[in-house]
């Protein structure tokens, strides 16, 4: 019955489609659509009837919630590693990692490499200081270390770690280690990565307050027990964190997703500039979702907005150049309403 739960996508009582919030009434007959792409989500504890469902909506909830933690953390660690020159999966070969849980004092429920991994993750434990036990600048133990060298090595990270405490400063939360600018190998964005694979959200979050687009110039950070936030390189939102927990971030190669832009077209106003605007987004493919346009100095000119969605840069570069080019066009640009710092940019 769990697993059906978990797919549940819909249901038919008495012959007709019906929404999941549907209150079922003596004597319906019950069909259960299931899909391999549902899930549980939040949402539906609102609309569990026992208590025995609302604890099964939880548990899956809380799986799929530490299995992204983990996915996070590790993906941190393997980035703080590489600005060190160490390859993440040598140590997992080594069981070095897993070497460190009962240093940390993190709990029975996190142990082994998948608990450091949940730990960073969930911001319990600094992605930096776990580096810096793996991989100390003096270069740290040997694959073949003797006792007391292992003796050794538990000294250097209790050091390091002030024990397993949990840091309280922003600064103890980087996500990679060097000089500012100085990046080590990048994390890439994809598809699987950008777009929401759980009930609790991407591994990365595109911001909505500047919403890049593949192609766009990127500033990331990490936050701890949600994930890696990707901004705009010079957003006003990210540059007051990207000091203290900086995570270096690069798109996929040829990547596309549906993201929002914002684009202000000034014009004169003249009759049939608006079709000719229209025709310039569908020529691109690009959807329009909403147009706003006022006239400004005693009609005179006008300020055309469009909300529209791009698959890439390179995409809403094209459009840009071809609204340009249309007589009667005086200016466009791409506009962040989010991020007012960013105007004029990223055209």
């Amino acid at each position: 019955h769990s697993d059906v739960g978990n797919r549940c996508s819909g249901a038919r009582v008495n012959g007709h489609l019906v929404p999941l919030r549907y209150q079922l009434r003596q004597g319906d007959t019950i069909e259960i659509i299931t899909s391999p792409n549902a899930h549980p989500r939040r949402e539906w504890l609102k609309m569990c009837g026992s208590s025995r469902a609302r604890a099964k909506v939880k548990q899956y909830l809380r799986t799929e919630e530490r299995t992204r933690l983990r996915e996070v953390g590790r993906t941190l660690l393997e980035q703080e590693l590489a600005g060190r020159g160490v390859r993440l999966a040598d140590l997992e070969d080594r069981q070095e990692i897993a070497r460190l849980t009962p240093e940390l004092d993190l709990g029975k429920e996190l142990r082994g490499e998948d608990g450091v991994y949940e730990a960073i993750g969930a911001g319990l434990i600094s992605v930096v200081r776990v580096g810096l036990a793996l991989a100390p600048p003096d270069g740290g133990a040997s694959e073949g270390e003797s006792a007391s060298e292992s003796n050794l090595f538990k000294r250097v990270f209790r050091r390091v770690s002030g024990g397993g405490r949990k840091p309280t400063s922003g600064r103890a939360w980087p996500g990679l280690s060097g000089k500012e600018g100085v990046a080590g190998s990048p994390i890439v964005i994809n598809r699987e990565r950008a777009e929401s694979q759980g009930p609790n959200g991407a591994m990365i979050q595109l911001a909505p307050c500047c919403s890049p687009v593949p192609g766009d110039p990127l500033l990331g950070y990490f936050v701890p027990g949600k994930g890696i936030v990707a901004h705009v390189e010079g957003c006003p939102e990210a540059l007051e964190h990207i000091d203290e927990r900086r995570v270096y971030l690069a798109w996929e190669d040829g990547l596309e997703l549906d993201c929002p832009v914002t684009i202000e077209v000034r014009t004169g106003n003249a009759v049939g500039l608006l079709a000719e605007m229209s025709r310039a987004f569908s020529y691109h493919g690009v959807n329009i979702k909403q147009a706003n346009c006022r006239t400004v100095d005693a009609g005179a000119r006008a300020i055309n907005t469009f909300q529209a969605t791009v698959r890439s840069l390179s995409q809403l570069t094209s459009l840009i150049m071809t609204l340009r080019d249309i007589d009667g066009v005086l200016g466009v640009e791409r506009v962040f309403p989010g991020a007012p710092g960013l105007a004029g940019r990223a055209s």
